[in-house]
């Protein structure tokens, strides 16, 4: 019995094959050589399989080719299974150039299948979503603002379009637009409860506050735990990160506990903000590390 569901036939022999002992090293091994291969390892009694593989086929039309998903019946190819590892399913390895290069195990959501096929798939040159996201990681985020609006006239139902044009918005320091952006997520969604994360930041306007001041009180009393917290939310605001991460990182290196660990809490939602690639989050997150172990 196959596991394929739900797409046309034509899709399916396009980005989605199978593979069993016979067929793995033509499937995927040499496949692989001139484009990524994903393979999905999974089995008739495995609950999340089943669930599972629908979203895998759906990313697999979604991606056009940018990849292909091969799936493999552990227990019709029990040799590609160990030669694999596999100790458990789901089980998913990524083959490009004829060799591994990473795996997840267990079920996963679609933004966690998202995240690892983007971190390493290469970027297609004309898909505007995904020069967006590059150009996002540099800081860019008024050129990425253009290769968003271009991605969303292509297909006004993307909330990945939208929620990198929120996260684009309030980086520029427009918070109304971002707010008008997440409020248009639908909840069922998988980009929903990322956005939820955005719309905390919002919560912080009050704690804003002139930034000259600010740093005139801190001058004066440089453990100032509050005016460098209230400077950190500040800069966010403005869409100054790389400032506000350093002020926070202040709060926490005084006074950890302060506000119920507010400082670390509101690093956390710029990070959200910015995205894990982002160099001021790769920066800030090991600063935060040394503080925190």
């Amino acid at each position: 019995m196959t596991q394929m569901t739900g797409l046309t036939d034509d899709l399916k022999q396009q980005f989605i094959h199978e593979a069993d002992d016979n067929s793995f090293e033509t499937e995927v091994i040499h496949r692989s050589m001139t484009v990524p291969v994903l393979v999905d390892c999974w089995a008739e009694w495995c609950g999340p399989c089943q669930a599972l593989g629908p979203t895998l086929e759906r990313l697999a039309s979604q991606y056009k080719g940018r990849f292909e998903l091969v799936k493999v019946d552990i227990d019709k190819a029990q040799r590609v299974a160990m030669a694999l590892r596999v100790q458990s399913v789901p089980f998913m390895i990524l083959f490009m150039n004829g060799r591994p290069v990473d795996a997840l195990v267990g079920n996963q959501s679609e933004r966690d299948l998202k995240d690892f096929l983007d971190r390493h798939l290469p970027v297609d040159e004309g898909d505007p979503y995904e020069i967006a996201l590059e150009v996002m990681k540099q800081g860019q985020y008024q050129e990425a603002l253009s290769y968003l609006q271009q991605a969303l006239l292509e297909d006004s139902n993307r909330s990945d379009v939208r929620l990198a044009m929120a996260r684009s918005t309030l980086a520029l320091g427009d918070t109304e637009t971002a707010e008008q952006l997440i409020l248009s997520i639908p909840q069922e969604h998988p980009e929903y409860q990322s956005a939820q994360k955005l719309k905390a930041l919002f919560s912080l306007a009050e704690f804003q506050g002139a930034p000259a001041q600010l740093l005139e009180q801190i001058q004066s009393d440089h453990k100032n735990v509050d005016a460098w917290y209230r400077l950190g939310v500040s800069y966010a605001f403005q869409g100054q990160f790389k400032k506000a991460c350093d002020a926070l990182l202040k709060v926490v290196t005084y006074d950890r506990n302060y506000k119920d660990d507010a400082g670390r809490q509101t690093l956390l939602l710029i990070f959200e903000v910015l995205g894990n690639d982002n160099t001021i989050v790769n920066e800030s997150r090991r600063s935060l590390a040394s503080l925190l172990f």
